[in-house]
């Protein structure tokens, strides 16, 4: 089984984009540990 973490941060409102550095490190420590897991950011901001 494999699992995929979409996330969407998107608009003027810069607090989604901003949470993806928050929870990023969380879900990689906390999420799905015993499965390999494919992370996918979808923004239009610049990275």
């Amino acid at each position: 089984m494999k699992i995929a973490l979409f996330t969407m941060a998107i608009g003027e409102d810069c607090i989604y984009f901003d949470s993806v550095n928050h929870y990023f490190p969380y879900n990689k420590k906390y999420f799905g540990q015993d499965f390999p897991i494919d992370y996918f950011l979808f923004t239009d901001r610049a990275i």
